[in-house]
């Protein structure tokens, strides 16, 4: 959510700013987070449209054709904030209430049934998490290269790939792009 804020009203930078987003839309859909030492990159479940009179991203979910502007964004940001600090366990049965409520509350007359397409396809989408890290603080020999990349977000399910040298965005992409030639794990 805070991504798609950033992408549709935040000011675009070039890539020599410290701290970047590259959503890169082609036949694959991914954000790219630049920082520092790291570049975190996942699935983006939505689809892009550029308003060329307001000069700025609009994001589009592809089941609803809903925008997600601002109202949207502050609403789901409410719901899923809801189910991750609220003091009860998660209820589906609640939840249609509690989403009443959080829309009430905007005093926005927004389709509660696009909403819920919208969270059900978020927490079935599989976010396909990848992070480049340099990590010389944790760096222990080919048990935590200093280059890497950490697979899966999960602590269960993660995995770690070592690399002989850090990796740009751009060069990630490439590693990423279906379209392009395969990349190849060598030792």
């Amino acid at each position: 959510m805070e991504a798609i804020s950033l992408l549709t009203y935040g000011k675009r930078v070039d890539r020599t700013t410290k701290d970047y987003l590259v959503l890169q839309f082609d036949k694959m859909k991914r954000l790219f987070i630049v920082q520092e030492h790291k570049i975190t990159t996942f699935n983006f479940p939505f689809n892009i449209e550029e308003n060329l009179l307001e000069d700025r991203l609009v994001v589009i979910d592809q089941l609803t054709e809903m925008e997600l502007d601002g109202a949207n964004l502050a609403i789901l940001r409410s719901i899923f904030n809801e189910l991750i600090d609220g003091d009860d366990y998660f209820s589906l049965k609640d939840l249609d209430s509690d989403i009443e409520k959080i829309m009430d509350s905007f005093e926005i007359h927004t389709a509660k049934d696009e909403l819920w397409l919208i969270m059900k396809h978020l927490m079935e989408f599989e976010a396909g998490y990848l992070r480049r890290d340099y990590d010389s603080i944790r760096e222990n020999g080919r048990i935590h290269p200093l280059n890497h990349l950490d697979i899966n977000y999960s602590n269960g399910a993660t995995y770690k790939i070592g690399l002989n040298s850090t990796k740009s965005v751009d060069e990630l992409i490439n590693i990423l792009d279906s379209n392009t030639e395969c990349s190849f794990i060598s030792d």
